[in-house]
């Protein structure tokens, strides 16, 4: 699946915030058949945070959320432009780190990981959604890993 076909079909799954879990499943499944180890952390009754690594000790994570802001859009495009919900903010996103990281293992590279948190767009931390971890990555999702500040990338802070 290119880019584009992964981006719409991310986009046709809502997941307005607290609505995450049909998304997390997909990406879920999608990522375990691209031969990925997922993990799904449980955060309530239908929200799953997104974790999938190439092998046990990933040295950098790719990561960004998986709830958009309501109402749920679906995608349309035109010559140029996919346009609706989520596009860049951040199934995109999603879609563009996925297809980073397989060109990237196409190249030999396995010490990569992907963390796709729930509630960004009303609790505003993806490390406060992480929770408490059952995970082995725990270090990452549970709290910020020693040493690594956290960077918005919509503002370079």
């Amino acid at each position: 699946m290119n880019l584009f076909e992964l981006t719409k079909s991310l986009m046709s799954i809502p997941s307005t915030s607290g609505e995450e879990e049909a998304v997390g499943f997909w990406l879920r499944d999608h990522l375990a058949s691209l031969g990925w180890t997922v993990e799904l952390q449980a955060v309530s009754a239908n929200q799953n945070n997104v974790i999938a690594y190439l092998n046990e000790t990933p040295r950098v994570w790719l990561s960004t959320h998986l709830d958009t802001v309501p109402p749920f859009i679906a995608p349309t495009e035109d010559d140029e432009k996919i346009y609706g919900r989520g596009s860049c903010d951040a199934k995109g996103i999603i879609a563009a780190q996925i297809t980073a990281a397989e060109l990237l293992r196409k190249e030999g590279i396995q010490d990569i990981g992907l963390l796709y948190t729930v509630e960004e767009e009303r609790a505003s931390d993806p490390f406060a959604s992480s929770g408490s971890a059952d995970s082995k990555h725990a270090d990452v999702t549970g709290k910020r890993p020693h040493g690594v500040d956290e960077v918005d990338a919509d503002t370079d802070r």
